[in-house]
């Protein structure tokens, strides 16, 4: 009689047990974000001008250089180059891009914060968000691997998750979405508000892989907090409460983080639906 193979569990997304290290294809992402730095100077010279000019005039330059913006920089580069693989990389960086651009329209359009070039939203600004979902899902699986073997089994192949770990899920999502609420209170009736609204919920209502999501959430408000420092301290953009940074948004790029891994996981299903047609 044949003995019936088991089915295999599925992961929260593909790519999650392949071993940590550079590889080949290390190089090929590093020369691809090299040629995506070198478009956006030449596409606006004006921006890396204005950063080139507020450190040469200055004799000690290194008093007034944007050290956090090249520590981010330089992660950003390493999160790229490790453990790169360019078709799963290529699905969070869109992911990323598409759902930054619908924030981003969101925010600049409905006055919830603005940038200092007036523009609403500003292009070169989609990259980063980009960069930031790859980044952040690589800080993730670093962290992962410290972790003893069990949890990360648990992380991994739990989709229903423990009772404890679903109840803290949805506990923090619901207080954070609460949260949220509370800082877009002045913008509610705007329709953007009601549709970035209802994506988050429906992103966040799903409960599969809650260790998963949290970890992702956490990892992505960790990284938020620089970005938002940076970025309001620097006035590249401001909020319309002139906090720096703004309490909200430190934890929404944690929730942005679960909304970009969910919507690749929607995608995928799609189009593995399609494809057996």
């Amino acid at each position: 009689m044949a003995q019936t193979l088991p089915t295999a569990i599925p992961d929260p997304q593909p790519g999650l047990r392949h071993p940590l290290s550079f590889n080949r294809a290390s190089f090929l992402t590093i020369g691809a974000l090299v040629l995506v730095i070198l478009t956006l100077i030449l596409k606006w010279p004006h921006l890396a001008a204005a950063e080139w000019n507020a450190v040469a005039k200055h004799a000690d330059w290194w008093r007034h250089a944007d050290w956090l913006l090249l520590g981010l920089g330089l992660f950003f580069v390493f999160c790229t180059a490790f453990d790169a693989h360019p078709r799963l990389d290529l699905s969070t960086v869109v992911a990323g891009m598409v759902g930054g651009a619908i924030i981003e329209v969101w925010g600049t359009r409905a006055g919830v914060w603005y940038y200092y070039t007036g523009e609403r939203p500003p292009l070169w600004i989609l990259p980063a968000w980009g960069m930031s979902a790859l980044s952040n899902e690589r800080l993730q699986r670093i962290l992962m691997a410290y972790l003893p073997a069990s949890w990360r089994e648990e992380m991994l192949s739990g989709a229903e998750g423990h009772p404890a770990i679903r109840r803290l899920y949805f506990a923090i999502m619901g207080a954070l979405t609460l949260f949220f609420l509370w800082w877009v209170r002045d913008f509610l009736i705007h329709p953007a508000t009601l549709l970035v609204l209802a994506l988050i919920v429906s992103a966040l209502i799903s409960g599969k892989y809650p260790a998963y999501g949290l970890s992702l959430f956490f990892t992505g408000a960790m990284l938020g907090i620089l970005l938002e420092i940076w970025g309001t301290t620097r006035h590249c953009w401001n909020y319309y409460d002139g906090k720096t940074p703004s309490p909200f948004p430190i934890f929404g790029h944690g929730i942005a983080a679960i909304c970009f891994w969910k919507t690749k996981n929607l995608a995928r299903g799609i189009w593995s639906r399609f494809s057996k047609t």
